[in-house]
């Protein structure tokens, strides 16, 4: 039997490589803009209710990686997190949970403690740069690749402002919902955060060139599309101008 004290000793093993672990679980999920959390979508449950039945349930998580444990995505007024590290190392296995998040099994208990001390002796012998994850943000190539994609989702279209959810509703339909599987654009949330980026950074490439000579050479103009925002009653859209 698993003593209580070895269940929280093995969670609070992970916490100082959270990163690593959320990457390596949940590798379809992306470091949120602030970077508090693992943001991941459709993650798969297996709970069994107390009538016996067992139910599967997908649900999109935010994963505090500071604390260990996670929020349900459509519980946003919720401020205790759910679980902790080892009950998403048990949800990764597919392992049957209550509807409290507890392991039913003891043997399947006393295994996933086993496993993830297992994890965490491995990831404590060798240095957090060999792992094979690769954040999608500081790949250069990765980021290239999406606004190129939707440079080229947005290159026959009208030039005009629009929403968030209205630039994602294009890029959904003109990738046939391929998007969906791409860090940043997995939502219009996500796609918010990276056109608030791209405007700043267009602003400052358009601010400069008024200015070349005085702060130095002229920059290079933004890949593939500049993004303008507008806010106006607490409403914001996006200009997106592809490049010739």
């Amino acid at each position: 039997m698993v003593e209580k004290s070895d269940l929280k000793a093995v969670s609070r093993r992970v916490l100082p490589y959270m990163k690593t672990f959320c990457a390596e679980l949940f590798p379809e999920g992306m470091i949120s803009p602030r970077g508090g959390y693992w943001e991941v979508s459709g993650v798969t449950f297996r709970l069994r209710s107390d009538d016996g039945d067992l139910n599967l349930k997908r649900e999109d998580i935010r994963i505090s990686l500071k604390m260990g444990g996670f929020y349900f995505t459509e519980l946003p007024s919720i401020r205790n997190p759910f679980g902790n590290p080892l009950t998403l190392w048990m949800v990764s296995r597919d392992v049957v949970l209550n509807y409290q998040l507890e392991c039913l099994s003891a043997s399947d208990l006393e295994r996933s403690v086993r496993e993830l001390n297992g994890w965490c002796d491995e990831v404590e012998r060798g240095p957090l740069e060999d792992s094979n994850y690769v954040d999608p943000e500081r790949d250069y190539e990765f980021a290239m690749g999406r606004k190129e994609l939707i440079r080229d989702c947005i290159a026959d279209e009208p030039r005009k402002r629009r929403s968030a959810k209205q630039i994602w509703n294009l890029i959904n339909q003109k990738t046939n919902g391929a998007c969906k599987k791409i860090p940043g654009l997995r939502s219009h949330y996500q796609l918010f955060s990276l056109l608030e980026e791209w405007a700043q950074e267009s602003a400052s490439f358009t601010a400069r060139q008024k200015y070349i000579g005085v702060l130095g050479p002229p920059r290079e103009p933004p890949d593939f599309f500049a993004v303008e925002k507008h806010s106006r009653s607490k409403v914001t859209t996006f200009t997106l101008s592809a490049s010739e």
